[in-house]
């Protein structure tokens, strides 16, 4: 049942229009706003979302599995690392809502899960990445990932209390094919989600809401703290470093404006592909937006490769790789999909690899 009230921070009117929403944030002063017992709360404000090129919205329509759903609202998270990702908030039938995650390019959906009675989920400090373990009811599962995340932003209505600038632990599990999972620390007893990655078309999303957008990657310009030179950010909610094409100094994004972290020495080695070349690899448009020179050292002897980083709506990252005139295309593959049979040996897909070369690499 819809209900209607005032913000109690500006007194804008806001809207709970999903019965099992718990705080909404007031689109006028960002204010987070939560149900209470008798009157409503002010939790804080949070920052405005930041400009993505995501294909979701809130208040968009659509259908997974046979059952009809709303968009109702996002928050959005900045990783420890640097970078952001955003959750999204689908309201389904029956009060039951479903978590979309949005990160690197990919989508993961997921919904709220309970292990077999009597079983406890793991915790923390028990879990280790690349550790694999079984939970009754809901399958087998590796950690791919141990982080935490801040809220940074959100908008439209949250199925949950949080507030702004709350920080949370979680862990990511993949498991066979496209089976994904996450452990949430942010309460007093973990909670795990269970799900799967999925793609834009799953969604089923409705002709109105699926308006094909332009091609091109949303770009955001700014200027060097160190030269005053124009950038351009070709993936901004994603990118995490930056060189100046004219002073070559290396820039950290993460905090949300440009920081100086170091003056490199100017570049020895051009790409033999510009950045900001675009070009189809298996029918799929992708865009070089970064390239690196790296280098390992054996009997005091440097040998030298190089990385082209490229993006890809709908797609996420990969890499082309070229060492000695021998070009690789790269993507990352869910750890649970990899058995390890020892220490050199491993098995992805029924087909069977074995370490070649171990080295530590660095960026030249």
């Amino acid at each position: 049942m819809s209900v209607e009230a005032q913000c109690p921070a500006c007194g804008a009117p806001i809207q709970f229009s999903i019965g099992s929403s718990m705080v909404v944030v007031c689109a006028h002063c960002q204010s987070v706003v939560a149900r209470g017992d008798r009157r409503l709360e002010d939790l804080g404000k949070v920052a405005a979302i930041a400009d993505t090129d995501s294909p979701l919205a809130v208040g968009q329509h659509g259908k997974y599995s046979g059952k009809p759903f709303q968009i109702a609202g996002r928050v959005q998270f900045r990783h420890e690392a640097g970078g952001t990702w955003s959750e999204w908030y689908a309201s389904f039938p029956d009060d039951h809502w479903g978590w979309l995650a949005e990160a690197q390019g990919r989508m993961y959906l997921t919904f709220e899960r309970k292990p077999a009675s009597g079983t406890s989920l793991p915790m923390l400090e028990n879990l280790h990445v690349e550790e694999h373990f079984s939970i009754p009811g809901l399958g087998q599962f590796t950690v791919s990932e141990i982080g935490q995340g801040t809220v940074i932003g959100a908008e439209g209505e949250i199925p949950y209390r949080f507030s702004p600038g709350e920080a949370f632990d979680y862990v990511d599990l993949t498991g066979q094919g496209k089976d994904f999972a996450t452990l949430d620390y942010s309460g007093e007893e973990p909670t795990i989600y269970v799900g799967q990655e999925i793609a834009l078309a799953d969604l089923g999303l409705s002709k109105a809401d699926d308006e094909p957008r332009p091609q091109e990657i949303f770009a955001v310009q700014v200027s060097c703290p160190h030269c005053g030179g124009r950038l351009e950010l070709r993936v901004p909610d994603e990118t995490q470093r930056v060189t100046c094409p004219y002073c070559s100094s290396l820039l950290d994004v993460t905090e949300g404006s440009l920081k100086y972290l170091a003056a490199l020495s100017p570049g020895k080695v051009k790409p033999l592909i510009p950045l900001g070349t675009t070009g189809a690899l298996d029918g799929v448009s992708y865009l070089v937006i970064g390239f690196l020179q790296r280098k390992v050292t054996f009997d005091h002897v440097d040998y030298f490769w190089f990385e082209y980083l490229l993006y890809a709506k709908g797609q996420g990252f990969a890499w082309l790789v070229d060492s000695d005139n021998h070009w690789n295309f790269v993507r990352s593959t869910p750890a649970g999909n990899v058995t390890i049979n020892d220490s050199s040996t491993a098995v992805l897909d029924g087909r069977h690899f074995r370490i070649f070369q171990r080295a530590r690499a660095s960026v030249e």
